[in-house]
């Protein structure tokens, strides 16, 4: 994974769980679509690396949620 940063993204949100604080990885290769970045946490990357080796595609990102009707 050449495309994958190690760091400290605890500011960002998990691309695929939307927790925060615990975002470790920069992904804009092969686990993620084409021309998109995404920021995980061990678990989430780990289930996306998952994914392509049995699919042979990256997982497509989760839909925004839906906003709030307040």
């Amino acid at each position: 994974m050449a495309d994958t940063f190690r760091g400290n993204f605890g500011d960002r949100p998990c691309t695929d769980c939307g927790e925060k604080g615990n975002v470790m990885f920069e992904n804009h290769g092969s686990l993620v679509p084409p021309g998109k970045t995404g920021y995980f946490c061990g678990w989430c990357i780990h289930i996306r690396s998952e994914y392509l080796n049995e699919h042979g595609v990256p997982k497509t990102f989760p839909e925004a949620p839906a906003p709030s009707a307040a």
